[in-house]
């Protein structure tokens, strides 16, 4: 198994990505690996943003991605460069893999489920997508078990056994 130096978070600002993006981090730190946060906007979003002016959009959701990771960041990544945040527009699955392999990504660390009915399904089917054309590895990671965190040994161990 390769030593895993680069890892990839989409996010949609969901709780379920930002527990993602907590393993995300844990993996990134216990490698000494680059983390890079993606954001995907969908197409028709940014589209009504030009319509109606709102020439802000992406520098404001880059905005938000900056204030979403760093959530889970402080003192545990202290000896890693910043995150790369990356804000791109189209559709999420084939964003999520152009990222990657534009940032020659080692490992995919994403959220199975995301906002509502309608953000579970889509996001479903992204998952899906990316498990099924990823070149690398690819960590789904499940809505949040009571009791259980990123911090517990057991997790930390199991996270380490990844290839760092």
């Amino acid at each position: 198994m390769t030593r895993v130096q680069s890892v990839l978070c989409p996010v949609d600002f969901s709780e379920h990505s930002q527990r993602a993006l907590e393993y995300a981090v844990a993996l990134a730190a216990a490698c000494r690996a680059q983390l890079t946060v993606l954001n995907v906007i969908d197409p028709l979003l940014a589209q009504a943003a030009v319509v109606s002016a709102d020439t802000d959009y992406l520098r404001d959701t880059k905005a938000e991605l900056q204030a979403f990771a760093d959530e889970p960041l402080p003192g545990r990544v202290a000896w890693a460069p910043s995150p790369r945040l990356v804000v791109t527009v189209g559709h999420p699955g084939d964003q999520i893999l152009e990222v990657a392999a534009f940032h020659e990504a080692d490992l995919i660390v994403m959220a199975t489920h995301g906002r509502s009915a309608l953000g579970r399904f889509w996001l479903g089917s992204v998952s899906s997508h990316v498990v099924r054309d990823a070149g690398v590895p690819v960590l789904l990671v499940h809505p949040r078990v009571p009791g259980e965190g990123v911090e517990d040994e057991a997790t930390l161990e199991r996270l380490r056994a990844l290839g760092c």
